[in-house]
């Protein structure tokens, strides 16, 4: 029955990403172009994104919830992250017309790292290609910084069912602590523009936003990541089709991007072997 269960999930998965080719490539073929973000769209969303910052932003003001997971006593939370690999759960988010908004939360404990091991990771964006990879793509560069402000540009691909998407954006990055020990990075996205398919924005972020939260211990740094991000909606009659793929994305993509945080941190100080997409600071 197991191997019954795994065939047919391989082969609704194959057929998932074969209706989605088909539905993209009929969109591409269309006289139109595919459809934009709307200024309802934009309105609605400002206004969510501005109500979950509020909250994101009251949760970094406290030492005593920096980092917690809901519905769980911060030392249980901490039990269930510290067992290794990473915890991530969907949060709550609003609904808005013509879009489809995705909150996601990640956790991840680093053993023997401290909060300027993963910000120095965090902020070598040039190295972000090999970090990140296969998922960012050169170029990345710092355009700009100020202070703990920074500019940067990066290249992101993904890819589900079969499809790839990459796009380009531009994004406004900020550092600080709260005390010694709580540290957060705020990265902001100014502009997103599609690089494949060309013609088609669909499962494409129109607005990226990401929020890193570091509590350190004698032990090691207490990793979590959040990220808010707003794409199209599907095409009436086709969101049964079109969401798995739409709401993976932002799922996968924040799991990846802990667990090569993590790995990265790991392999420069050491505490593990380093792949061959890896380097520590003496190589």
């Amino acid at each position: 029955m197991g191997s019954l269960n795994s065939w047919l999930r391989r082969i609704c998965t194959q057929l998932a990403g074969i209706l989605v080719a088909v539905a993209a490539f009929s969109s591409c073929s269309s006289a139109q172009p595919a459809p934009g973000l709307k200024p309802e769209t934009t309105k609605a969303f400002d206004k969510c994104l501005a109500e979950m910052e509020t909250s994101i932003l009251q949760k970094q003001s406290s030492t005593q919830h920096f980092v917690l997971v809901d519905n769980q006593t911060q030392q249980d939370y901490k039990k269930l992250v510290s067992r290794g690999g990473v915890v991530i759960r969907e949060a709550e988010h609003c609904t808005v017309p013509d879009g489809l908004v995705h909150h996601w939360i990640a956790e991840a404990f680093i053993a023997g790292a401290t909060n300027q091991d993963v910000l120095k990771v965090l902020e070598d964006v040039d190295d972000f290609p090999r970090i990140y990879s296969p998922r960012a793509v050169p170029p990345a560069k710092t355009i700009s910084s100020s202070g703990d402000t920074r500019q940067i540009e990066l290249t992101l691909k993904d890819t589900e069912y079969s499809i790839t998407v990459a796009f380009d954006g531009t994004y406004d990055v900020h550092d600080g602590e709260l005390d010694t020990l709580h540290a957060y990075s705020i990265s902001r996205s100014l502009h997103m523009e599609i690089v494949e398919p060309k013609g088609k924005d669909y499962g494409i972020p129109w607005r990226l936003n990401t929020y890193w939260r570091l509590e350190q211990t004698p032990t090691g740094v207490f990793a979590e990541c959040e990220t808010i991000s707003l794409t199209r909606d599907a095409p009436k009659g086709l969101g049964w089709l079109i969401h798995p793929f739409t709401t993976s994305i932002p799922k996968t993509s924040l799991q990846f991007t802990l667990t090569k945080t993590k790995n990265e941190v790991l392999c420069r100080q050491g505490s593990t072997p380093c792949t061959t997409a890896q380097r520590t600071d003496n190589e």
